[in-house]
């Protein structure tokens, strides 16, 4: 008979056995009492494990740069926090006007039911198509299924498919997230992709194309994951990359702009500056800075900040750019 081995890597360890160990690393503690408290109240692995890569001085044997506090990682930790709160919020405000608007342009050119014919799809992407319309299907077989049939959110999905009704979009897209959104959406003709995008623009008062869309659609995606998770989000770094051309891009960074300068979590705050309006970005970005301000009053030591900040790539310039863009346009009203 098969008995699977389990090996036991580590211990158990106390709250003051962890700092003990974090102590035999370099790493200095200027008030063990607050820190204790700080590993009682939160995991350490998503303190110390999630957010000490950027003071390592090597990884083998593990060893902190000279100077480095509890604090400091700490501190980081609960920025990267607040900021993973505060942009899952602005989010789910974003995902519901982008589906609105997506659904509203599709039916208005296909009707209310052709989302589930694969000829109201572009050809050129078959597989966005193909795993979009398995979704919808699966969803609607699923309505049914003993598994989910005390389930409440698919009752009005039950209540068509029981009356013989066909389901119309606006009810289908109550059950799809973020990611079949965007593949939706990439999936579409090009025709159809320019009228959302064209909508956007007019809603939000910027230059927007398909191709920003569907990037902006893509880099949403991945945080709002990031974000449902509880995973780090300064670390972020996107799958796809915003043009030279794109409008805020030149805009804020003109001929400075090189490919990989968005390859980070500043593609957020482009994606965010197309599909949000301004009071709501402005009170985001002052949250931003609000939450570094009491982050730098945590570095006693200047040269270690400038290293961290270097090595995680955060464009406070760019997001000081964004808060007076949003500022201008406050008072142009």
């Amino acid at each position: 008979m098969y008995r699977p081995i389990f090996i036991m890597e580590k211990e158990f360890t106390s709250y003051q056995q962890q700092i003990d160990i974090l102590k035999s690393r370099n790493l200095q503690f200027s008030n063990e009492d607050y820190a204790k408290h700080c590993l009682e109240t939160n995991n350490y692995y998503s303190v110390i494990n999630g957010y000490k890569d950027k003071f390592l001085l090597s990884t083998k044997p593990e060893r902190y740069m000279n100077d480095v506090d509890f604090n400091h990682i700490y501190a980081l930790y609960e920025f990267d926090n607040a900021l993973r709160t505060q942009t899952l919020i602005i989010l789910l405000e974003i995902e519901k006007t982008l589906k609105s608007v997506i659904l509203h342009d599709f039916a208005e050119k296909h009707g209310a039911f052709a989302y589930l014919d694969a000829n109201s799809y572009s050809t050129s992407n078959s597989n966005c198509r193909d795993q979009v319309l398995n979704k919808f299907n699966e969803i609607i077989k699923n309505a049914n299924h003993p598994k989910y049939i005390n389930d409440k959110k698919y009752d009005t999905i039950r209540n068509c498919i029981n009356k013989g009704r066909q389901i119309p979009i606006w009810v289908m897209f109550t059950m799809i997230d973020m990611g079949t959104l965007s593949k939706f959406y990439t999936a579409l003709k090009s025709e159809t992709k320019y009228s959302i995008a064209s909508h956007l623009s007019n809603i939000y008062k910027n230059i927007l194309t398909t191709k920003d869309l569907a990037n902006c659609l893509r880099i949403i995606t991945e945080v709002r994951n990031i974000c449902a998770h509880n995973q780090r989000l300064i670390y972020y770094v996107p799958s796809v990359r915003m043009s030279g051309n794109n409008y805020f891009v030149h805009k804020y960074y003109g001929t400075n702009y090189k490919s990989n300068t968005l390859n980070n979590i500043n593609c957020l705050f482009i994606a965010l500056s197309h599909l949000t309006n301004k009071n709501t970005l402005e009170k985001y970005i002052f949250n931003i800075l609000k939450n570094h301000k009491k982050l730098q009053e945590q570095y006693n030591n200047e040269n270690l900040y400038l290293y961290l900040f270097g090595k995680i790539g955060l464009d406070f310039e760019l997001i000081l750019k964004i808060f007076a863009n949003c500022n201008s346009f406050s008072k142009e009203k």
